[in-house]
């Protein structure tokens, strides 16, 4: 059996000021897409699918209570 060696790096550190009212109080990668996806769960599916299952998170900080709001603790996704 081959065990899986590969961790995920995910940088949400970028300032984007060009949507500021939107990104005053949250990281961009948190914005809303389609009402019910962010932007983060495009990499985090792209994670998912490749079967990674170590990910290792870079955030600015202040601005990680909106990502641990929308990821939910590290439970499992429905």
């Amino acid at each position: 059996m081959k065990t899986n060696k590969m961790c995920a790096i995910i940088g949400n550190e970028h300032e984007y000021t060009d949507l500021l009212p939107l990104t005053q109080d949250r990281p961009l990668s948190t914005l809303y897409f389609d009402c019910k996806y962010r932007i983060i769960d495009f990499a985090l599916s792209s994670v998912a699918n490749a079967n990674i299952r170590s990910v290792f998170m870079l955030v600015n900080e202040g601005r990680v209570k909106s990502i641990f709001d929308h990821l939910g603790g590290g439970r499992e996704w429905g």
